[in-house]
């Protein structure tokens, strides 16, 4: 499931194929597999593990995928969000924040997904390091915490994390927040594949009838950039595509769901109106689509790295100018 505030739904069931229906009526219900980690764990059960298994798949994550740093003092837990992440990152784990130390200065990660309440507080050590190492500062975190409903989520922040998913968490929230935060983080940072429109300084490696694609996608999505009820099925109609296709080719184009695409793409031009002294960070908001001016904020903080209020004030900005 992917659900955005004000945006709407979207739900996608996966079926089994090839299952013998009387097989599987008669005989014991079968355990689902756990792709194998790094350090042998099973998914034992310690209460922590959300209810249900995520789905599981035996592909494994193509070489150029987002790589993941799963940091947990729990074996099941390390498990379960390997698995849980599925065949779309390549996932590492290890158990605290010396070993995530030295994991992350032996080989390049995407994102680190920490659990808040590591021993010893390594959580927030962990956390300190990565914001004071150069090599490392860039790199997004995303902690979980066991406060019920966020509270005192701000001592995540304060730490260095770029957000947090409070336990017992919906594994859909936390996909999503993994997407999110890899995603457009990439595109700030110029790693995404992208038309001269999103990134006017870096070197294109787009074809031409991408690009024209891409620039078409563009237009769409800024003629209705302040509309609310604006979603992935209302621009694959605009584009004349179904949006099975149209998922497909904002994947295979720049990396992104259709959904982060046009998510990116609100915020982007939110940044370019702060950067014109828009009046509140209500107006930008709304200005781009978004009824809940705390949820734009957040989105933005884990985009920008800094809450709106303050962004115009930075200087050199990393996004490129998108004009009104």
């Amino acid at each position: 499931m992917e659900s955005e505030p004000g945006f709407g739904t979207e739900l996608t069931v996966c079926l089994p194929l090839g299952r013998d229906p009387e097989a599987a009526v008669e005989g014991p219900v079968a355990e689902a597999a756990v792709p194998s980690v790094e350090d042998g764990a099973g998914m034992a059960g310690s209460g922590r593990v959300p209810a249900g298994e995520p789905p599981t798949s035996s592909d494994e994550a193509p070489p150029d995928a987002p790589a993941v740093l799963i940091v947990d003092d729990e074996a099941e837990m390390r498990a379960y969000l390997q698995n849980l992440l599925g065949s779309d990152y390549r996932r590492a784990a290890v158990a605290d924040a010396d070993a995530a130390l030295d994991r992350l200065r032996d080989r390049s990660f995407d994102l680190v997904l920490c659990d808040a309440s590591l021993p010893a507080g390594g959580g927030k050590k962990l956390c300190r390091a990565i914001r004071e190492d150069d090599d490392l500062r860039h790199l997004p975190i995303l902690l979980l915490t066991a406060r019920p409903n966020g509270e005192r989520a701000g001592d995540s922040l304060n730490v260095g994390a770029d957000a947090y998913v409070s336990k017992p968490f919906d594994p859909s929230e936390l996909q999503a927040r993994v997407e999110n935060l890899i995603g457009i983080r990439q595109i700030v940072q110029d790693r995404v594949r992208l038309p001269d429109w999103m990134a006017p300084e870096a070197e294109t490696t787009v074809s031409s009838e991408e690009e024209a694609f891409l620039e078409s996608l563009n237009d769409v999505v800024t003629a209705h950039i302040d509309n609310s009820n604006f979603g992935v099925d209302w621009l694959a109609d605009e584009m004349d595509l179904s949006a099975r296709h149209l998922r497909r080719r904002i994947k295979d184009a720049t990396g992104l769901s259709a959904s982060g695409f046009i998510r990116t793409r609100r915020l982007q031009h939110a940044a370019a109106l702060l950067r014109q002294d828009a009046d509140t960070v209500s107006d930008v908001a709304a200005a781009v689509g978004y009824r809940d001016p705390s949820y734009f904020s957040r989105l933005f903080r884990e985009t920008f790295g800094c809450p709106p209020t303050e962004y115009a004030a930075q200087e050199a900005p990393e996004d490129p100018d998108m004009g009104p």
